[in-house]
């Protein structure tokens, strides 16, 4: 069974560069167009497809794979659209020398031959030409050239592979990316190129049409009046320590008097550095309580990042762990050490007092910083009213309330960590807990590690920050309630969210030997070496990692099974080293 859907010739008809380039070069722009799109989707620089080769003078017929040539490109947001299109053209002509050598005799003298080389495959052919057979592709992309020059598109996948609804995502973001691909400049960036579909774009905006009401108070404030109510109720369960929310609150204050003594002011920005521990949670709420924002370091950062935060920041003052003292002795005019004892040194100050609210909804809550591998780390500042506002309307996506003991995963140093910490607080609900976690917030690669009789009492599993595949499904949606989350920006949290999802929501099947098309597009971040690890991981269980890796992953996919294996099981001792005790 296959799902086709075609799209009229009035969406692509009298544009312009269709008819100003002769059609040797229109087909290269076609190939470069659906070249993007499947970097886009699957997330691959290497990109290979099926190209039909019936009107290039080398074959009139395609009834398989034997007559189809491979086209494959390099994508990267930093190249120039022409020199990848020239580049395209060098890989064509060559290809064309070899082109009375059959792929299928090549496949059996290396024992090939029941393996499917490619899943997908462009086709292109002038009005009233023949059809071809091109069942052999998961997924081809077809293009009719018009005699009055116009084009028109469609899509045709497998069942197995690709749903009616994803079909049609494909090949409406396909005609979006030939225009673009047409009118572009040859110098533009691909990176530069939108190829949002009018469709998709339609889809973000239901997404987001109901809008949440501002929360207009500082978080502090907000979690004060939840910790009047539920004085008792368990806020922090961690390795180090166990807070109730009248003692996170006391200890907060107290916190936020030491910082006000050493004379802070409005929005100054307080370092902290912590591993995981229930004290960075506490020095948050201290900071904020003070008037100031905080801007989290992680402790295995090297000196040089260290540094540019703290040009950056300005900052002068540091809440740490006694154990990450001497990063900072020579650089910061005070190091507030946090944890179980030098707490007990805190001041003994009314709340009524240190806690009178000397910042509004419009001032900073916190400062995150980008990895900086594109650059010096950039710094995003979150104001206490988009904190709050994200805090009570993420809950309900999440199902987070005050019986909710949430894993708090991610490192303090990212904002997914955040919403892990104050979304959980908002509601009256345990933020880290090391034991009997029943909802979590996980990136999905992290989540194929894990398996549900891992976390018997894991009720609600949210996934994001990357695309989400198959395999997360297959193993979560029959178990718990699981949640894809979509959108999240640098400093924000996600939004939106798609709840519920069923095990056999837009399945597709996996290719042996190349990447198949993700279910969602997702603009991909830079990725830290334990992030390319980790995925490097996954691809090895399932396909060739080698197709599927980036030139930060080759070091990892390209080694033996023996060192393989050695890298999975460093990979696992060092979440084992993340995640409480």
């Amino acid at each position: 069974m296959t799902f086709d859907h075609a799209i009229s010739p009035v969406l692509l008809k009298n544009h312009g560069p269709t008819t100003s380039r002769p059609a040797s070069k229109r087909r290269l722009v076609f190939q470069a167009a659906w070249a993007i799109l499947i970097n886009r989707y699957a997330g691959v620089e290497d990109v290979c497809f099926g190209y039909d080769t019936g009107d290039e003078g080398i074959s009139s017929a395609m009834p398989d794979c034997n007559q189809t040539l491979i086209c494959r490109a390099n994508i990267t947001p930093e190249n120039p659209l022409g020199e990848t299109i020239r580049s395209m053209m060098r890989h064509l002509n060559d290809a064309k020398a070899y082109s009375n050598y059959s792929i299928g005799e090549a496949q059996k003298l290396l024992g090939l031959q029941d393996k499917p080389l490619l899943n997908s495959g462009l086709h292109f052919q002038q009005q009233g030409q023949h059809k071809r057979n091109l069942n052999q592709f998961d997924i081809v992309a077809k293009i009719m050239i018009h005699d009055d020059a116009s084009l028109s598109i469609s899509v045709r996948t497998r069942s197995s592979y690709c749903s009616a609804v994803r079909t049609a995502d494909v090949a409406h973001t396909f005609a979006k990316t030939l225009l673009e691909t047409l009118s572009a400049h040859p110098e533009s960036m691909i990176g530069e190129l939108n190829i949002v579909s009018q469709r998709d774009y339609d889809q973000i905006m239901e997404w987001n049409k109901d809008v949440p009401q501002s929360v207009e108070t500082t978080f502090h404030e907000y979690f004060e009046c939840i910790a009047q109510q539920m004085p008792d109720c368990p806020a922090i369960f961690s390795r180090d320590g166990n807070f109730t929310y009248r003692e996170l609150d006391t200890l907060s204050t107290r916190l936020a008097r030491r910082l006000a003594d050493l004379g802070v002011g409005l929005e100054t920005l307080v370092l902290i550095c912590f591993d995981k521990s229930a004290y960075a949670i506490v020095s948050m709420l201290g900071i904020m309580k003070a008037g100031c924002a905080f801007v989290a370091i992680d402790p295995s950062y090297p000196a040089s990042r260290i540094q540019a935060i703290l040009l950056a920041t300005k900052a002068t003052i540091v809440v740490a762990d006694p154990a990450h003292e001497h990063i900072f002795q020579n650089d910061v005019a005070h190091v507030v050490k946090l944890d179980a004892q030098s707490a007990e040194e805190l001041p003994l100050t009314p709340a009524t007092v240190a806690s009178r609210p000397s910042a509004f909804f419009s001032n900073l809550a916190y400062v995150v910083f980008t990895s900086g591998s594109t650059g010096s780390p950039k710094g995003f500042q979150v104001e206490h009213r988009a904190l709050c506002t994200a805090a009570q309307h993420l809950a309900t996506p999440m199902r987070i309330d005050s019986s909710t003991r949430h894993l708090n995963f991610a490192a303090f140093t990212f904002d997914l960590s955040y919403g892990d910490i104050f979304v959980t607080l908002a509601q009256g609900a345990c933020a880290i807990v090391r034991m009997e976690v029943n909802s979590a917030c996980l990136v999905p690669s992290v989540a194929r590690i894990l398996r549900p009789e891992d976390v018997p009492r894991l009720q609600t599993l949210s996934l994001g920050g990357e695309a989400l595949v198959q395999e997360n499904l297959a193993i979560w949606a029959p178990r718990i309630a699981l949640n894809n989350m979509y959108g999240r920006q640098r400093g924000q949290q996600h939004r939106p969210w798609r709840r519920g999802l069923a095990l056999d929501h837009q399945s597709y099947r996996s290719q042996p030997t190349m990447p198949s098309l993700r279910q969602s597009m997702v603009i991909l971040p830079s990725t830290g070496v334990f992030t390319s690890r980790l995925v490097a991981v996954v691809v090895l269980k399932s396909i060739s990692a080698s197709q599927e890796a980036t030139h930060e992953l080759k070091a990892v996919t390209g080694r033996a099974k023996e060192q393989s294996v050695a890298e999975v099981a460093k990979i696992k001792a060092f979440l084992a080293s993340r995640v409480p005790h």
